[in-house]
């Protein structure tokens, strides 16, 4: 009779094991800058394409090359699941976009204010200046940029902020040909190739006011969906697993391979600087995932309003009043949701 029983039990085991194994694949579309990972900003999401997490917990991550622009009214028509562009995000949803920011990475975007000292030799210079990054006027680029120049002591009204639509290097081949003043150092390693070259930086985000860029914006009616809700649930458990695995000093050697290899080695970089993005990138991680500070989570659009890039007659509420989470504009509670299931895998049931 035992064998028998244990016969049935291997079997059933058995059938249950061959059943979890062969469901499919659940689809998360995600628009992001490419259609693979090109820098360190992508690590979320890069790191566990590399290491398979994401199919460990039963999910397809698709990431699909696509501008903030129009990620977000496709996540708006359920065409996409989830988008990168996450900064901008709730202040979209301020306006009435039926967004909701769920996660956020870093604290804040790792930006520096570079310039050419040539150029720039005081802080007076900057007016007029012509500052380069991806994207330009009414970004969320130049608002950085406004708050960093007013911080150093410079006239933000005047800088002109042109977006090139093209990757970091091109920024800096800007500042050797004269066309540019000024550029975006989008992290440490291209902070760091830039003052290689002589360059100079004159601010930098975190220190003056952090403003979060990445993350991932949701659909507030897939929040209210309780399998959609499962899925971004499943996707943040993953980000925390990355999460955790970067924050370990012993990983980031590894880590650092990997966005060379996004990177395909640009002739700019030396080793050491995949390293400085990575190390950077884990000092500005929030603990346990989740920003709790509303001022933080403001900043961004604050800013925005004080420099006249955003216009207050746009927003559906008085954007000085609002509390971000208050608002519901971000809504953090499904990386609580993962969080409590314990690392390091945060699968859930």
């Amino acid at each position: 009779m035992d064998r028998i029983r244990l016969a049935l039990a291997l079997t059933f085991g058995l059938l249950l094991a061959t059943t979890a194994a062969a469901q499919p694949l659940r689809s998360f579309k995600f628009a992001t800058v490419g259609n693979k990972p090109s820098s360190a900003a992508e690590i979320y999401y890069g790191v566990a394409l590399e290491k398979g997490w994401f199919a460990e917990a039963g999910i397809d991550f698709q990431p699909v090359r696509m501008l903030g622009t129009v990620a977000y009214p496709a996540i708006a028509s359920g065409d996409i699941d989830g988008s990168l562009y996450a900064g901008t995000a709730a202040v979209a949803a301020l306006r009435g976009a039926p967004l909701v920011v769920a996660f956020y990475d870093p604290i804040s975007a790792p930006w520096s204010l570079v310039v050419n000292p040539k150029k720039i030799k005081s802080v007076a210079d900057l007016g007029g200046a012509r500052c380069v990054a991806a994207t330009g006027a009414k970004s969320a680029t130049h608002v950085a940029w406004a708050a960093m120049i007013d911080a150093a002591g410079g006239n933000w009204r005047t800088f002109q902020a042109v977006g090139t639509g093209q990757p970091p290097q091109f920024w800096i081949e800007a500042l050797r040909s004269g066309t540019a003043d000024c550029m975006l150092g989008f992290d440490a390693a291209w902070t760091n190739a830039a003052r290689r070259e002589g360059f100079t930086s004159m601010g930098y985000l975190p220190d003056v006011a952090p403003m979060q860029t990445n993350g991932l914006v949701v659909s507030r009616a897939a929040l209210k969906d309780p399998a959609k809700r499962k899925l971004i649930t499943d996707v943040i458990g993953v980000f925390l697993r990355v999460h955790d695995y970067v924050l370990a000093e012993q990983n980031r050697a590894e880590v650092a391979g990997m966005v060379k290899a996004w990177m395909n080695s640009p002739k700019d970089m030396q080793p050491e600087d995949y390293r400085a993005a990575v190390d950077e990138l884990a000092k500005l991680l929030p603990p346990k995932g989740v920003i709790t500070d509303s001022k933080v989570l403001g900043n961004l659009l604050a800013a925005g309003l004080k420099y006249g890039i955003y216009d207050a007659a746009d927003f559906r509420s008085d954007p000085t009043k609002v509390d971000m989470i208050k608002e519901g504009l971000v809504d953090q509670s499904p990386v609580a949701e993962a969080y409590a299931r314990g690392g390091p895998l945060y699968r859930g049931k």
